[in-house]
């Protein structure tokens, strides 16, 4: 499961652990009689798709406020000023450049 990078190991076997008769889990991984799996993965994938839903309904939440809160930041002096530094930092790296290559010390 971890070389695989799954989130879900399932083990599909003619002989199940004791006290497994069709299907169960043993420690992290369910077990299921060939009969069973393909029910069993129909309910997995089900299962799947409603979290994948609820995950994106959980993350649109407070979308509309995350989006205010960056566009005021964007539009603030606070980062105005940061870019402003960063812009001023550039600009004399590349006056120290372009007087070394002058100078002839590069």
């Amino acid at each position: 499961m971890i070389e695989a990078r799954g989130t879900l190991a399932v083990l599909v076997s003619v002989v199940l652990p004791e006290g497994v008769e069709k299907f169960g889990q043993i420690d992290n991984v369910r077990v299921s009689d060939p009969l069973s799996a393909i029910p069993l993965a129909t309910a997995f994938a089900s299962t799947t798709q409603l979290l994948a839903v609820s995950r994106d309904r959980a993350a649109s939440v407070g979308k509309n406020e995350k989006m205010e809160s960056q566009y005021q930041y964007l539009a603030g002096v606070e980062f105005k000023q940061k870019i402003e530094g960063i812009v001023q930092a550039f600009r004399s790296m590349q006056a120290q450049l372009n007087q070394q290559l002058v100078s002839g010390s590069v």
